[in-house]
């Protein structure tokens, strides 16, 4: 009888832990009676700030990836050209204008790369997104970091910087826990799951939805 007596209490105090855990979801997630001063305000925030600062840095990394693309396929083919224009001249007059002219052009694209801003973008300001932008928020006690990530997962990211198997998606919102309560950080966790998953649902909803207008 003392054993029954224990797992039924066991099994009540489980049933109450859950039935509390998802009260207390859709507390956060309730939006009707919002304080400006509320933790779920404080929560729509940072998710707003996280948004914005993931755009940002996937907009950049995209950038990045472009401009080292162009950056070394410029200077291989300038590299190239030179050779062949003052090493191994072709014995051909069309050939060697075409040397030439190619030369040149590359050497122009790679003086644009440094004037239009290119290389600052590629090669300073997005590499230090992550180290500046913690620097401006260091006061807020909020950090952003990046996901971690399997080797496939990294793979893929260079070619696809929104690649992500998480939902948060490449880099999220951390908070500190000097100035933050367990449970308010906790609560801010479950919060920002519950909201990008239902961005990943609505967005398969919208894919799945453009499908079907295709195959009609």
């Amino acid at each position: 009888m003392s054993e029954d007596s224990d797992l039924n209490k066991s099994s009540s105090l489980s049933v109450n832990v859950n039935t509390r855990k998802k009260k207390r979801i859709h507390e956060i997630l309730d939006f009707s009676n919002l304080n400006p001063h509320s933790p779920e305000s404080v929560y729509t925030n940072l998710i707003i700030t996280e948004n914005a600062l993931r755009t940002q840095f996937i907009d950049l990394q995209k950038s990045r990836r472009w401009g080292l693309l162009f950056f070394w396929c410029t200077n291989t083919g300038a590299a190239v050209m030179s050779y062949l224009v003052w090493y191994a001249p072709s014995a051909y007059r069309s050939l060697r204008l075409l040397c030439q002219f190619l030369m040149v052009a590359f050497y122009i694209c790679i003086g644009l790369f440094f004037l239009t801003g290119l290389y600052k973008k590629t090669f300073l300001t997005a590499p230090k997104f992550m180290s500046e932008t913690n620097k401006g928020m260091r006061l807020l006690n909020i950090k952003l970091v990046k996901t971690s990530t399997g080797f496939e997962e990294k793979i893929l990211r260079l070619f696809n910087p929104v690649y992500s198997k998480t939902l948060i998606g490449p880099v999220k919102l951390v908070l500190s826990t000097r100035e933050f309560s367990p449970t308010f950080i906790d609560d801010w966790e479950v919060f920002r799951y519950e909201y990008w998953r239902k961005q990943a649902k609505r967005k398969r909803n919208i894919e799945n939805k453009r499908k079907q207008k295709i195959e009609k």
